[in-house]
């Protein structure tokens, strides 16, 4: 019997929360742990528009070219490109279709920039796909540069894994 959406979701957060702390970036929240929200101001006041050491992060969320959300069907939860800020370094957004165009890295500050990058999905990702492609870039994250890591995963998946790069792809990923 396959893996449920809600294992699966959360076997990937896991894995993402995991795969950063190797990378060498500091969880705000602890070791091992992640903040679930669907609070958007907590969301911008806290972690996306702030100053602080923390230059990497990642959201699974629900999403599609223009916008990601923290809840589904509630406009006041859509977080759109242009309210966001920064200057970040590595950014993963695990949300379907969010980097069908450069919209958010422009946003994040990673296209165009050395050792940044912004990564995610350019289409419809399934929870299953997303979990086990994270547990295969967990082994490989940080050993090679962001692009050779994102294909070995994805060619170590079963699943349909449409993973996209905007920002500095030869670069391995880790906090600097």
């Amino acid at each position: 019997m396959g893996q449920s959406d809600s294992d699966a979701v959360n076997s990937a957060v896991s894995y993402a929360v995991w795969t950063f702390q190797n990378l060498g970036y500091t969880n705000a929240n602890g070791t091992n742990k992640y903040t679930t929200t669907n609070d958007k101001s907590y969301l911008f006041n806290n972690w996306l528009n702030i100053s602080s050491n923390n230059y990497g992060f990642y959201i699974y969320a629900h999403g599609n070219s223009s916008l990601f959300t923290l809840e589904r069907g509630n406009s006041d939860r859509y977080v759109y490109p242009s309210e966001i800020s920064g200057n970040w370094h590595l950014v993963f957004l695990d949300s379907c279709s969010c980097l069908a165009t450069n919209a958010f890295a422009t946003r994040f500050k990673t296209d165009g920039y050395s050792k940044r990058a912004t990564l995610g999905w350019y289409t419809t990702i399934k929870h299953v796909a997303s979990a086990e492609w994270w547990s295969h870039f967990y082994s490989v994250a940080g050993t090679t540069n962001i692009r050779s890591a994102c294909l070995s995963a994805a060619d170590q998946s079963q699943g349909t894994t449409p993973i996209r790069i905007y920002g500095d792809k030869t670069w391995n990923g880790k906090a600097w």
